[in-house]
């Protein structure tokens, strides 16, 4: 829109925007479990809304998109941590070994990639109001958004809350759309990769 504002003649250009409902940057460590599974539900809605969106430019290399999780050896050297190194190191190695050579066969579309806690705008109960941070779509994998989820919602909690936290995402997926058995296969590769390339 081209607006004078003050009066004097001159134009000047502004973007308006609608304001979303929610708060951004939740804390996922206290999300009830059924927030938890709504997660799941919304990965899925979002994957349904984005089935059929084609654009030249979404066939790209993200390293977000854990479809090219190797090419992250590169930075294995700035890891500090040995520890830390080596595990990552071992969950590249997986992902070559199990994930890469079933690439071909997993459902695949434009989707979002990096659908986490900070993407998101969320009520008081942590139910999602809104998605934000479109930037880093791309044509993968669908399995790989819930992966995403996963990664995000069990960070910093204990490690033991990392299967539960997945089966809920996972239940609340297949409440929507249910995965295919190559999908659940490799499903725990998939969250280990994306944990490593974060």
């Amino acid at each position: 829109a081209s607006v004078d504002g003050a009066g004097t003649g001159a134009s000047h250009f502004v973007r308006l925007y609608d304001v979303l409902p929610g708060l951004g940057r939740g804390d996922p460590s206290g999300l009830s479990d059924a927030a938890i599974a709504d997660w799941g539900e919304m990965t899925a809605r979002l994957a349904r809304a984005l089935r059929g969106f084609l654009h030249p430019k979404a066939q790209r290399t993200m390293l977000w998109d854990i479809q090219h999780a190797s090419r992250t050896r590169a930075m294995l050297a700035d890891i500090g941590d040995p520890d830390r190194r080596a595990a990552v190191s071992a969950v590249l190695d997986r992902f070559d070994a199990v994930v890469a050579p079933l690439w071909s066969t997993l459902r695949a579309q434009v989707v979002h990639t990096d659908f986490t806690i900070d993407n998101a705008l969320v009520d008081d109960d942590g139910r999602i109001t809104g998605i934000v941070d479109f930037g880093d779509m791309s044509y993968s994998a669908m399995a790989i958004d819930i992966a995403s989820v996963v990664d995000s919602l069990a960070n910093g909690r204990d490690p033991d809350d990392l299967f539960r936290i997945s089966r809920l995402v996972l239940d609340g997926y297949q409440r929507v759309t249910p995965l295919e058995p190559v999908e659940l296969e490799i499903m725990g590769e998939l969250i280990a990769t994306r944990s490593a390339v974060t």
